[in-house]
């Protein structure tokens, strides 16, 4: 995989309505040398984040009570022509950009906080 290329990823509502406080992010490189890993609390939909392509996993998590939000990913070589593309609709997904394209799926459903007193 060429690193030339740029990687694109946005998250929106299904609606396309603009939002505050919609979801959360964690970007994870493929090994502990390459870069530090980001944590991304509380952004707003429309979103739109861009980094060099390379081998990577983006964890996107709706908050709770948000709108039911869409993530893309896009690779891009040194020319601009896409290279592979990834969406999920899920409200907990994982897209993971390897050497040969994009893998998307969702996490399991979480399970109840136990030390959290709901009414």
């Amino acid at each position: 995989m060429e690193n030339s290329g740029r990687l694109v990823w946005r998250v929106r509502a299904k609606d396309d309505v603009a939002r505050e406080d919609v979801f959360d992010a964690v970007l994870l490189p493929p090994d502990a040398w390459s870069w530090k890993p980001q944590r991304l609390f509380g952004l707003g939909v429309p979103y739109e984040s861009e980094r060099p392509d390379g081998p990577m996993t983006l964890v996107v998590r709706a908050r709770p009570r948000a709108c039911p939000i869409v993530v893309e990913c896009e690779a891009f070589d040194a020319n601009g022509k896409c290279l592979v593309y990834g969406r999920s609709a899920n409200s907990e997904s994982v897209i993971i950009r390897m050497p040969n394209g994009i893998r998307v799926g969702d996490l399991p459903p979480s399970e109840p906080d136990p030390f959290v007193v709901t009414p």
